[in-house]
């Protein structure tokens, strides 16, 4: 299969320093250190302080992901943005990050829930691949407490804030990831499996989804690989939805990916919904970025209310080659 070309040249995530911790939750919820670790593997979720929004969170993202790639907000010339759980209705939270950012390029939002970065990825791709842009900044960014209950335990043992962003480009970057293929595929008879209702709280029918996001991301996963021609033990690292550390290590489990391959911050960021699969990806590239070579490939897949899902094979790229 031909490579697409187009790149991620500089990209960055950004956890707020708010904590809520298991002690936080056990001292007013009901339940245990015990339930906490066994059922969902959250240590602890990072939480927007005062004065954060999704614009402030965005811009620092953004900034760090523009510094990276070496560009100002004037190479920019389209800005994709995606939230699930946002300050404000309208307008869109591209818009306002693009204003914080100063930067005037066409902006507007994808709705996807927690799969809303990649499908923004998705956009980009077609943008660029159709000529109508040359640099795309694709944000997503959460703050949880505009529709999470805090005294729901389903819901508040799970959720944390966090913004991401990455600059798409045609060009090959020095270093930096190609978007090599992408899958999607979404069951709408299953909308109404994850909600938030107008002026509402986040629900979901946890035990509907969970049978229905396994089979779904087994099923990308493994279409990707197919039409890449990989294995998975050929994958530098496998990258997942960071919707709980227990649905994560048996979705890697099942797709036999080794521990030390699977790449996740979910256990200290807590579920962060869109920002959650490209931020654990992010912060894990700056982890390893000395440990990389020249083509090594690197699987996505996340999920979204629809429900939705999408995959990416991402190939890391150095001009070496």
């Amino acid at each position: 299969m031909s490579q697409r070309q187009v790149y991620l040249s500089g990209w960055s995530a950004y956890h707020p320093e708010g904590r809520l911790t298991n002690d936080d939750l056990v001292d007013r919820l009901d339940t245990t250190h015990e339930w906490l670790e066994a059922k969902i593997g959250i240590r602890e979720r990072r939480k927007a302080e005062d004065g954060e929004t999704i614009a402030s969170m965005g811009a620092r993202a953004a900034q760090a992901a523009l510094a990276q790639a070496g560009l100002g907000v004037g190479d920019i010339d389209l800005i994709i943005g995606a939230t699930s759980f946002d300050d404000v209705t309208l307008p869109a939270a591209a818009a306002r990050i693009g204003d914080a950012l100063g930067c005037q390029a066409h902006a507007f939002d994808v709705k996807a829930a927690c799969s809303g970065w990649m499908v923004g990825l998705d956009v980009a791709d077609s943008f660029l691949a159709t000529g109508k842009a040359e640099r795309v900044l694709v944000c997503a960014g959460e703050h949880s407490a505009t529709g999470v209950d805090p005294d729901d335990r389903a819901s508040a043992s799970f959720f944390g804030d966090a913004s991401v962003a990455a600059v798409v480009q045609r060009e090959r970057p020095a270093r930096g990831l190609q978007l090599v293929d992408l899958v999607r595929d979404s069951d709408n008879a299953m909308h109404d499996a994850v909600v938030v209702p107008y002026a509402g709280w986040f629900r979901m029918d946890a035990h509907r989804t969970r049978l229905w996001v396994e089979a779904a991301v087994a099923k990308a996963s493994s279409e990707l690989l197919d039409r890449t021609g990989l294995e998975a033990g050929d994958l530098r690292a496998f990258v997942c939805h960071q919707a709980n550390l227990r649905l994560l290590e048996h979705v890697a489990d099942h797709l036999h990916v080794p521990a030390e391959r699977h790449w996740h911050n979910v256990e200290w960021a807590g579920n962060t919904a869109s920002a959650g699969a490209p931020s654990a990806l992010f912060d894990a590239l700056e982890r390893e970025h000395d440990d990389l070579e020249d083509g090594d490939p690197i699987l996505v897949v996340t999920v979204g209310a629809g429900l939705n899902v999408i995959g990416a094979l991402l190939r890391w790229v150095t001009t070496s080659s």
